[in-house]
């Protein structure tokens, strides 16, 4: 087992090439604000989060042809059958998959804090608080008062006993239920407060009235650049951008933009086409 450690850990990692990428992005970003700059101010806030006629291969080829276009602001949702590829692109916009393109171009500005949220929800032992405010940057974001509203919106503030005063250290893995689980890992991703949430089928464990509570916090998150934020003016603070997979068509009601992930390519489509064979 430690030889077998030894040389996992010794194998090449993606951190050259990451570096070369994030260069490349920061070039990209210097044109786009000159390009930008003229029509007004806000340049950064008015970049485009964008993926055209992806190319690349991990294991399998990914030939994504066609253009997903999201402005900063924007709940974008990727529908498609099982297999067309709505993880793969989702988990490359989160950044948590490093992909070399061999042909097309993706971008997501470099000053955008981006959070990607599994699928699999995962927690540590510790205390609930800990948990939950795993990942926040500004202390003002973690504070009791706001973690309980987040939690109360989401419908889960008594779902652990002692709630977010609780002194009690588990393994929470095995003590909530799926539900549970999968609720506190989108709350953890609405109390770190990132620019853009990039999330796997937000609704999959819920039933049809929690799924709208889920989708309506998801769009209030947007809408008001944030949730829990105080009484500062929306206007002060910069946009906040959810781009999501989902598995049942309840879910793409609420998104601003839909796009159709298929063998044939990817297509920007609206809701009245949203069916059952895209689920």
């Amino acid at each position: 087992d430690m030889c077998r450690t030894t040389i996992f850990l010794n194998k090449p990692t993606e951190l050259e090439n990451r570096l070369i990428s994030e260069r490349t992005v920061l070039q990209k970003m210097r044109l786009l604000r000159q390009q930008m700059a003229a029509s007004g101010e806000g340049a950064l806030d008015r970049m485009p989060i964008f993926a055209r006629n992806l190319h690349f291969r991990m294991g399998i080829t990914f030939n994504f042809q066609g253009v997903i276009e999201i402005s900063q602001g924007t709940l974008a949702c990727l529908v498609g059958p099982h297999g067309s590829g709505k993880t793969t692109l989702l988990k490359c916009f989160g950044n948590c998959l490093f992909r070399e393109l061999t042909a097309g171009e993706m971008f997501m500005p470099a000053h955008l804090r981006v959070l990607h949220v599994s699928l699999e929800p995962c927690f540590f032992e510790g205390t609930l608080m800990e948990n939950l405010c795993f990942g926040v940057e500004i202390p003002s974001d973690g504070t009791k008062d706001r973690v309980r509203a987040i939690l109360r919106t989401l419908l889960c503030e008594d779902c652990v006993d002692g709630g977010v005063e609780s002194t009690d250290r588990r393994m929470w893995q095995a003590q909530l239920t799926v539900k549970e689980r999968h609720t506190l890992t989108l709350a953890r991703a609405l109390i770190a407060n990132p620019h853009v949430i990039c999330i796997h089928k937000p609704t999959m464990a819920c039933g049809s009235r929690d799924g709208h509570v889920v989708m309506q916090t998801l769009t209030r998150f947007v809408r008001g650049r944030g949730v829990e934020q105080g009484n500062a003016p929306v206007e002060t603070r910069r946009p906040r951008t959810v781009i999501f997979s989902s598995f049942r068509q309840s879910a793409t009601k609420y998104a601003d933009k839909i796009f159709k992930i298929a063998p044939g390519g990817i297509t920007e489509i609206t809701y009245d086409l949203v069916d059952d064979g895209l689920f």
